[in-house]
């Protein structure tokens, strides 16, 4: 993936600046790939399970419920990851003064 100097070389980049590796996208692609997965299988396992007398109220308060449970465990996860994952940069790079 190509840094933003390369991408729009009008544009200037200072040399101070992070370098921005394309690892960055992993963890928000998995966190949507994963809440779109439960939230498929909820709607399918709502929707079709065999209830013919099932309402569409009913099958939105599975999928608000599943969705947020999801998102509060899936944060629960990945909340430390993301703050150990700052604290290592901000230590290879000090991006205070005085630090």
């Amino acid at each position: 993936m190509a840094g933003l100097g390369e991408a729009f070389p009008a544009i200037p980049v200072p040399a101070s600046w992070p370098k921005v590796s394309s690892r960055g996208c992993i963890l928000p692609s998995l966190y949507l790939l994963t809440l779109s997965a439960v939230i498929t299988v909820a709607y399918y396992s709502t929707a079709w399970g065999g209830n013919d007398r099932i309402q569409g109220w009913q099958v939105g308060a599975a999928l608000f419920l599943t969705l947020a449970y999801t998102q509060l465990v899936l944060l629960l996860l990945l909340a430390p990851v993301f703050s150990a994952s700052a604290l290592t940069i901000e230590k290879e790079h000090p991006l205070w003064e005085g630090s």
